[in-house]
């Protein structure tokens, strides 16, 4: 389980392209695509960087979008899927 001060990066076999609004990553390990919605490209262009999860959460509030309890969960869900999927890693 994810918590605030786990640290993640994205993992060096994954490219990434962007293709008018959307994110593409490409697996290079096994050739699996991924396209990301808007806020998984915000979470992914993010990750360039090591970040913490609560940075992640810091920079949705930047934004003036709140992130409430459920929202948080969510977010944590969709980066555990990222790590299940060896897209980032936890550091």
């Amino acid at each position: 389980m994810l918590d605030e001060k786990t640290t993640l990066v994205r993992s060096d076999d994954v490219l990434d392209t962007q293709l008018a609004e959307t994110t593409i990553l490409v697996y290079i390990e096994d050739n699996r695509y991924f396209e990301l919605n808007d806020t998984g490209s915000k979470i992914w262009a993010l990750l360039e960087n090591k970040l913490n999860v609560s940075d992640i959460y810091q920079s949705f509030e930047a934004d003036n979008i709140h992130i409430d309890t459920q929202e948080k969960e969510q977010i944590n869900h969709y980066l555990q899927s990222l790590i299940d999927i060896k897209l980032i890693t936890i550091l």
